[in-house]
């Protein structure tokens, strides 16, 4: 019997994103002295998207292994916080950090595309730092600046100043791969997607999670629904997240993917009424218990800011190989077969493994994605409507 992926319309259905390359950062050993002659002028600086570095995510564990380095290797380390959720507010938090002479600027999220945009060209002797920020996202902030530019064409080095700028962004598509295959071979069948924004990122995460589920499906000879709540339309409707997430537990949802900020502690309380589970994504969020001490959250599949982090202040800062760096936008993803520990994309120490996905299947996996035997794909159209997923024929076996 073929098996099928049934995609089920709640709020808005995701369409797919772009599926680039893995990228090995090369990771070396850690040191604990910095070396090169002009070392000692270097004072490091995180800036948060616009949450806080206790936020358990991304800023977190980007300020966590930053603070963790300076202190090693007693450079000057500060974090800054904007006041709002605005390009202008993350550009006057890194202009308040320069100010105070911090002249490495870590910035954790594809928000700061527009920061880069308006600042890079004017503070030419500033390393800038951007996680998760891609070269869609540096195009779409040049859109937004003016959009009669003919930018499509343009290499993106022609269009914004990238010789004191580092982007590294992540296989979105492969975090999503990895989460959808594992929760269908550990025995969820019936899956949900929550999510905050209709964000590039979010229609990549989703596209890898469908890919995922379906091959895992084709594998065990089930089939398996995918339910999506967009937070947006799900407060148009007059519901919150977590009631959405009720309704679609209550409809034999077993687990749902939590995708953005805020989204989560919604989708968890949720999960704790209904005696259901969660997949998470980002940060140290890997355990969530409800009154009965249960584990709510299966797994987390974390795109591993600390690493990239450690990768450049090793590197750049402690080695003064800022010429790996500079002028680059990489992508990031599994870096190794064997070692699990080094890859950029995870699934979490917390990961609650089944007779029907072990540590080792996941180690196997991992092994077959790096040596492309998964066979991964993405949709060549950029163009179809979100609500147009049941139309696109890439899926398993259809491709």
């Amino acid at each position: 019997m073929k098996r099928k992926l049934v995609y089920i319309m709640m709020a808005m259905i995701l369409t797919t994103g772009v599926f680039a390359g893995c990228s090995n950062a090369d990771n070396e050993g850690s040191t604990n002295v910095v070396s090169g002659s002009d070392s000692g002028e270097y004072r490091v600086a995180i800036v948060t998207d616009c949450g806080e570095i206790t936020d358990g995510g991304y800023n977190q564990a980007a300020y966590d292994v930053a603070n963790e380095f300076c202190q090693k290797n007693k450079l000057e380390f500060e974090y800054f916080q904007p006041t709002e959720d605005t390009t202008a507010a993350r550009d006057a938090a890194v202009e308040t950090a320069i100010e105070n002479r911090y002249n490495v600027i870590i910035m954790p999220g594809h928000s700061f595309a527009g920061t880069i945009i308006d600042l890079s060209k004017v503070y030419t002797d500033v390393k800038f730092i951007a996680l998760d920020c891609s070269e869609s996202d540096l195009r779409e902030a040049v859109a937004a600046l003016d959009d009669s530019q003919e930018i499509e064409d343009e290499k993106i080095s022609d269009i914004v100043y990238m010789e004191n700028v580092y982007c590294a962004d992540y296989q979105e598509e492969l975090v999503g791969y990895l989460g959808g295959y594992a929760a269908v071979k550990m025995g969820y069948t019936n899956l949900g997607f929550a999510y905050d924004a209709d964000t590039n990122d979010a229609k990549k995460y989703f596209y890898g999670l469908a890919q995922g589920a379906e091959i895992a499906a084709r594998e065990v000879n089930v089939d398996v629904t995918i339910q999506c709540a967009d937070e947006e339309n799900v407060k148009n409707s007059g519901m919150t997240m977590e009631t959405a997430c009720d309704a679609m537990y209550a409809e034999g949802v077993d687990i749902i993917f939590a995708y953005g900020n805020g989204v989560l502690d919604q989708v968890c309380e949720a999960a704790d009424d209904n005696n259901k589970n969660v997949v998470a994504v980002d940060g140290n969020q890997a355990v969530v218990l409800d009154e009965e001490d249960r584990e709510v959250v299966a797994a987390v599949v974390e795109k591993k800011y600390d690493l990239a982090v450690k990768d450049v202040l090793q590197k750049a800062v402690a080695k003064g190989k800022w010429d790996k760096y500079l002028g680059k936008v990489v992508t990031l993803g599994i870096a190794s077969a064997d070692k699990p520990e080094v890859n950029y994309i995870q699934l979490s120490s917390t990961t609650q493994y089944t007779d029907g996905f072990t540590e080792d299947n996941y180690k196997a996996l991992l092994s077959s994605i790096y040596n492309k035997e998964q066979n991964i794909s993405t949709d060549p159209s950029e163009n179809i409507p979100w609500e147009k997923i049941s139309d696109i024929k890439v899926w398993g076996l259809n491709r």
